[in-house]
């Protein structure tokens, strides 16, 4: 019969019986697999409890709103062409995945001329 072995600390296991840290990938997939999960889940832990305070609060608006203003920038260069050419505003909305109303309050917002309106007679 064999007897399973004590440790006495932690530290003895993991010299004993290897480190799930130091886990080969090519070897041991799965078992890689989940410690990468456990990483990412105390990682955003630790993001959370950080978040959770009053500076944290104030530096995630802030970082949130920046994130809003360079997306509106990008939508913003992406639909200055299409309105140079006179394209409708539902065609620009297709075009960059946005509605209307944002096509409408983005060239506003950026001061963005139409050109002349395309000529639908056939």
């Amino acid at each position: 019969m064999i007897s399973t072995p004590h440790f006495q600390s932690h530290a003895q296991q993991q010299a004993m019986l290897g480190c799930a840290a130091k886990l080969d990938p090519a070897k041991h997939p799965r078992r890689y697999a989940q410690l990468q999960a456990r990483q990412r889940l105390n990682k955003e832990v630790r993001w959370l409890d950080q978040e959770n305070s009053m500076p944290g609060i104030l530096y995630a608006r802030e970082r949130l709103n920046q994130m809003r203003l360079e997306r509106r920038a990008k939508q913003a260069e992406q639909i200055k062409p299409l309105a140079a050419t006179g394209e409708t505003i539902i065609g620009m909305a297709r075009a960059i995945g946005s509605t209307p109303r944002t096509i409408l309050s983005l060239l506003d917002e950026f001061k963005i001329t139409r050109g002349p309106k395309m000529n639908l007679e056939a």
